[in-house]
């Protein structure tokens, strides 16, 4: 009790904190990696229950912006695929631990209008994300309404000092970033108890990025912090079958070296994702999702996602289910 009254005041401490210094700044890389923090959208489960997903997700980023304008592009082509292991374990009633390993695969090829075209693949483990989160409250009484907020942190697990023919990548074909980044989460959720189930949903993340030492001593390279903010519905279309309709929001602001913002580096996203899970039964689930940008403002000359697609795999291993079996 006294662990989750701690537990419940430094996580609303850090979150408030975080949602103040989100109004100041916002960065990341622009170019589609590992989503980690999209694949944050399990609220928490009950105590001593078990929630494994499986998923992978294709990123065409063949588009090529400059700020706010699609630019022709028929010389490059390329892609990202990133497999997700998510754990999703209850400490108790309240609290609960995540976390999501990855395993990055990025492509590109260069030239494809000349007589030798270049291609390149990189690939291994991604960086990993532990989140702590706390239920702050959960009203079952119709609508039921749920508030959690979460904590964690980004383990930089992949490699980010691969190189080609003795020279070093860029940061956008490298597996991880090399740094330990601090995250804060939050999700709003409510149900509707009629014939036409309705479940609404907000879910909002924050990442403060660190730094790492990239292109040798004393040269410092920091991605920009992330803000996505989610927010959308979804409901039943039969006994198993469910449809999801989201709106995401994302933000950055320029990548910094030794302190100096980068050029060509940050903006903003606003993206449409639909969603259809089938349940097989109580234990497991299985999802695709697809991702189409509707609009964006990029700082400078960027290449961005044209569409992602992703299927995923869920076992639930709740304790509540065993007495079915």
């Amino acid at each position: 009790m006294i662990l989750e009254q701690a537990t419940k005041y430094l996580l609303l401490t850090v979150w408030i904190v975080a949602f103040f210094s989100s109004k100041g700044t916002a960065q990341t890389c622009s170019c589609a990696g590992a989503p980690l923090l999209g694949a944050q959208s399990s609220a928490p489960v009950f105590g001593g229950d078990l929630l494994i997903g499986l998923s992978h997700e294709y990123h065409d980023i063949s588009r090529l912006y400059v700020n706010g304008e699609l630019v022709e592009n028929e010389s490059t082509f390329r892609t990202t695929q990133s497999t997700l292991l998510e754990v999703h374990y209850g400490l108790s009633a309240k609290l609960s631990l995540s976390g999501t390993f990855t395993y990055v695969r990025k492509y590109r090829q260069t030239g494809l209008q000349t007589q030798n075209p270049q291609s390149l693949t990189v690939s291994g483990v991604g960086d990993g994300l532990l989140l702590l989160k706390y239920k702050l409250f959960n009203r079952l009484k119709p609508p039921s309404l749920q508030a959690t907020i979460g904590s964690g942190l980004k383990i930089p697990l992949g490699s980010f000092d691969i190189r080609n023919n003795g020279f070093l990548l860029n940061a956008d074909m490298q597996p991880g970033t090399g740094a330990w980044d601090g995250i804060v989460w939050s999700e709003l959720t409510s149900s509707f108890d009629s014939s036409f189930p309705l479940n609404l949903f907000l879910i909002t993340s924050y990442r403060f990025t660190g730094s790492s030492e990239r292109f040798g001593t004393n040269d410092i390279y920091q991605f920009g912090n992330e803000l996505i903010t989610t927010a959308g519905g979804s409901t039943s279309l039969g006994e198993k079958i469910g449809y999801t309709a989201v709106l995401q929001y994302r933000s950055t602001s320029s990548d910094k070296r030794n302190g100096v913002p980068q050029p060509n580096t940050g903006g903003y996203w606003v993206s449409h994702i639909s969603k259809l899970s089938y349940s097989i039964n109580d234990r497991y689930s299985a999802h695709i999702d697809g991702r189409i940008p509707l609009t964006q403002e990029l700082n400078g000359l960027q290449p961005t996602t044209s569409y992602a697609i992703s299927f995923s795999f869920f076992v639930n291993l709740s304790k509540r289910l065993e007495r079915i079996y």
